[in-house]
């Protein structure tokens, strides 16, 4: 064998040289040959087995020991030889292939089995009992396995309904094998059955409740299978009937329906399918039958009657009838009864008896009809009359001055005097010609009690302290009893407490509201007034009502109140940035029906809302600065302004510069731009710098300006080392578009004067120019002085010459156009802006002119101050452009600059 060795021991005798030996194994010493295995010897000395090299085969040899019966030796390490060939041969019996003696075979089982189940025996034969054999299977589900243990096919866990596939193959130690062989598993269900149909019930057609007819007892194989039964089917199709489960159990039964409608004429019978169904596909169905039975009335024997009972002798309890009824179908019998007049003093028991329920000597009604009714549980019979007369009725004592009307109601003050008598009720009694009647009284409610007293005789009188707010009711029935012990009248008097008005207080001695600045109407926060008043301490009385007034003193006016809740609002716009006033302290007043007033103090709060940008007082900043100014250097100022009173009026500035690669510029808290960085290492003379400045109040609202640093252009011919300012009329620039702009001007005065010449008959030309003054007129210091100053400011713009930023208004050309962006602000509060300058007669009126004065010792290095921002009403501006045109006419300088 491969891997081992088994011994079967040869002894030789000598005259077997040369022959050729046969050795036929004992059956008991078979062996089992598996696929693989050789076959060799082992001598202990020289080989005594002849071998040829002609036929050389495969063969392994080597030295070694005896190996021991039972134990093994391992040829893996040992190589082929190939040049010899031994005389010696092993034949070997065919072997039996195994095979499955009961597959290929259907399994049924059901699918509550549960898990571990075995469900099936698989059986083989093989003929050699020496073979090891293997076998391996496959299965279409997990639910199920087999055990090469016990060969048992068993459940992993209980299967669903299906049809489910497992193929073995069983193969011995020799390679002889069986495969592909099936076992088919079909997992069922049973359906559920109805056991307890079909059945039947009995119904009288004019049956009106609902009740339960029939239990269902349903069986189902599969105890874990979820039952659901339903009314598949009704006959006729009434709607009568329905399934349902009974309720505190698991049992479905079948019920009539309330107010069914049954026809005994039309249909007796009535036919239901109830089907069940257990989830899986299956049901199980069965009928019930309804049978209808016509109704027979109960039919009265002794009724209508009458008898006579004295009231003397007749005690309560007693028997006064008794009423004798049929029933076809001797139903139980239900009887009500009532009487005429309402209340009498009998009852009507089971099986018609009826009794007295009062003694009759108290009675004084001379006779009442009895009306009796029957009901079968079907049907209602009646009423029938018993008329009962009494006999020897005791007379009433009368009331003489009884009853009053409820407008006769006795109306009394709290705090009446005790003692006070309110009334005397008079009693009659015609039994006795002396009387000797008995007066009582009982209070309804009975909280009355001790307020009044009744005596004997019938005098109602005050006997306790009324306090209209302490008193339980204020309403009061005194119920008047007159009795001449036999019989007893009772009478009612009416009674109403009423109250005393008193004053009112709050709650509280002071209250305060607030509200944000608003429109007119708008309301403030419910001040929560609380009138404690005590004519309100009893809810059963309509409380006081009360009416509220504010006084603040000379500021009233400022506020309405709602008279009936006291809710404050705003009797006009109210804003807190112009009124300057967030506290108010006033005084509440509050009056009840009954003219009382009471007082509060009352502090109106308002608070500010950020309904205010802020703002500058300049549309636009330039400054004018040397590129080798210090670091920490003052520039300007450029104090934004809020005017919300609160801390909305907060503001803080951002300077933008990201277009620079530092923040060269930087603004303080109060508004102040100084030099933050050198300047010289990225700006010279002739730039300038575009900021944009935001500042923001502390409510989020913001306002944007342009702010440009503007580094004057220096005379670079000049050997000073001094900067100086290029002039006005060195610049080639300015040579030519002034040039241009004189051209135009010329131009546009000679079309003027043309028109003017030709058609001054019918339209008078105002001139512009400036009016000569008279000839031989000398001129006056102050004119001499004004021209004077004229040409200063013409001399100091001229030599400011520096780089003209685009769009920038300060420096734009154009023909009486507005220059662009000189009235814009970025804020969400909209403000125009008028700007008016003086110029000389040489400057166009296209150009407009600045304000401007550059002086070397000017400190704060402003050499352009900004032109102001200054808002008009449309009433103003209308006012100066005719005060501007007036001036013009008259030979002023004045110019208007378009805005």
């Amino acid at each position: 064998m491969t891997g081992c060795n088994i011994c079967i021991c040869f002894i030789f005798i000598g005259n077997a040289v040369g022959k050729t030996i046969t050795y036929t194994l004992r059956e008991l010493d078979h062996l089992s040959i598996e696929d693989g295995d050789i076959v060799g010897w082992y001598t202990s000395g020289l080989e005594i087995i002849p071998y040829s090299s002609s036929d050389p085969q495969n063969f392994r040899m080597t030295t070694m020991t005896a190996v021991e019966e039972g134990n093994t030796f391992d040829w893996s390490s040992v190589g082929y030889t190939h040049n010899r060939a031994y005389a010696i041969s092993v034949h070997t019996d065919d072997d039996t292939a195994p095979f499955y003696t009961n597959l290929n075979r259907e399994v049924l089982i059901f699918d509550e089995e549960p898990s571990g189940t075995t469900i099936y025996r698989v059986q083989y034969y093989n003929g050699d009992t020496r073979d090891t054999l293997t076998v391996t299977y496959t299965s279409s589900s997990t639910d199920f396995a087999f055990s090469t243990v016990t060969n048992f096919v068993y459940l992993t866990t209980s299967p669903s309904v299906e049809t489910y596939t497992m193929t073995f193959s069983l193969e011995d130690s020799c390679g002889n094998r069986d495969s592909s062989i099936s076992l088919t598993i079909k997992v069922l269900n049973t359906p559920p059955r109805i056991t307890s149909l079909p059945s039947s019930a009995v119904l009288h057609e004019d049956v009106t409740e609902s009740q339960l007819l029939h239990t269902l007892d349903v069986y189902d194989r599969q105890t874990s299978d979820f039952i659901t039964c339903v009314l598949t089917s009704e006959t006729p199709n009434n709607g009568n009937f329905q399934v349902d489960l009974i309720t505190g159990t698991a049992d479905y039964g079948i019920y009539l329906k309330s107010k069914p409608t049954f026809d005994y004429e039309a249909h007796t019978k009535h036919t239901l399918v109830i089907s069940c169904d257990d989830g899986k596909g299956n049901t199980g169905t069965g009928d019930f039958f309804v049978h209808v039975l016509k109704n027979h009335p109960p039919r009265f024997l002794n009724l209508p009657a009458s008898v006579d009972l004295n009231v003397t002798t007749t005690l309560i309890g007693d028997l006064v009838y008794n009423i004798q009824m049929t029933d076809d179908e001797n139903d139980t019998l239900t009887f009500t009864m009532t009487t005429d007049p309402s209340g009498g003093p009998f009852s009507i028991h089971g099986y018609g008896y009826i009794a007295t329920t009062a003694d009759l000597a108290t009675i004084f009604e001379p006779a009442y009809n009895l009306e009796v009714s029957v009901n079968d549980g079907r049907t209602t019979v009646g009423p029938r009359t018993l008329a009962v007369h009494l006999t020897n009725i005791n007379d009433v004592p009368q009331f003489g001055n009884l009853p009053l009307t409820e407008t006769e109601r006795f109306r009394i003050e709290e705090n009446s005097l005790v003692g006070t008598t309110l009334y005397h009720v008079e009693v009659r009694d015609q039994d006795d010609s002396i009387p000797d009647v008995l007066v009582s009284a009982l209070f309804s409610p009975n909280t009355g009690a001790p307020y009044f007293s009744m005596s004997s005789d019938g005098y109602l009188t005050i006997s306790g302290d009324i306090d209209f707010e302490s008193v339980p009711n204020i309403y009061l029935q005194i119920i008047v009893t007159a009795t001449d012990r036999k019989d007893t009248a009772t009478q009612t008097i009416f009674v109403l407490i009423t109250d005393q008005n008193e004053a009112p207080s709050f709650h509280q001695t002071g209250y305060s509201v607030e509200q944000f600045e608003s429109v007119q109407g708008t309301s403030f926060p419910v001040a929560g007034f609380i009138i404690d008043d005590p004519d309100d301490v009893d809810v059963r009385d309509d409380p006081d009502s009360h009416t509220y007034w504010l006084d603040c003193g000379n500021d009233t006016w400022r506020f309405t109140m709602a008279t009936d809740t006291g809710e404050i609002t705003y009797a006009y716009d109210y804003d807190v940035d112009k009124l300057l006033t967030t506290q108010y302290d006033c005084v509440v007043r509050a009056k009840d029906t009954g003219f009382n007033t009471c007082t509060a103090t009352i502090v109106i709060k308002i608070k500010d809302v950020n309904d205010n940008a802020p703002y500058f007082n300049q549309t636009q900043f330039a400054f004018y600065i040397s590129p080798y100014e210090n670091v920490s250097t003052e520039i300007g100022n450029v104090t934004a302004y809020d005017i919300d009173i609160s801390d909305y009026g907060r503001i803080s500035y951002y300077l933008n510069q990201t277009a620079y690669d530092k923040t060269y510029i930087q603004i303080n808290d109060t508004g102040i731009l100084y030099v933050n960085e050198i300047l010289s290492n990225r700006f010279q003379w002739g730039d300038v710098m575009y900021l944009n400045l935001t500042a923001t109040d502390y409510g989020g609202l913001f306002t944007t300006v342009e702010v440009w640093i503007v580094f004057p252009a220096e005379n670079t011919t000049t050997t000073s080392t001094t900067p100086h300012p290029i002039l006005f009329v060195t610049s080639p620039t300015n040579t030519l578009w002034f040039t241009a702009t004189g051209i135009l001007v010329c131009a546009l005065s000679v079309g003027v004067l043309y028109f003017c010449t030709k058609y001054w008959h019918s339209i008078d030309c105002v001139k512009t120019t400036r009016r000569k003054k008279p000839a031989g007129k000398p001129a006056t210091e102050s004119s001499k002085a004004e021209t004077d100053e004229k040409k200063k400011v013409k001399k100091k713009l001229e030599s400011v010459n520096v780089k003209r930023p685009p769009g920038n208004p300060l420096f734009n050309k154009g023909n009486n156009s507005k220059p662009k962006g000189s009235n814009f602000v970025q804020s969400s509060v909209a403000r125009s802006s008028v700007f008016e300058s003086k110029t000389t007669p040489s400057q166009s009126s296209s150009q407009p002119s600045l304000n401007a004065s550059v002086s070397s010792n000017d400190t704060s290095r402003n050499s352009l101050k900004p032109v102001s921002d200054v808002s008009f009403s449309s009433q103003q501006v209308n006012s100066n452009l005719y005060k501007a045109k007036e001036e013009q006419q008259s030979g002023d300088q004045g110019v208007l600059l378009d805005f």
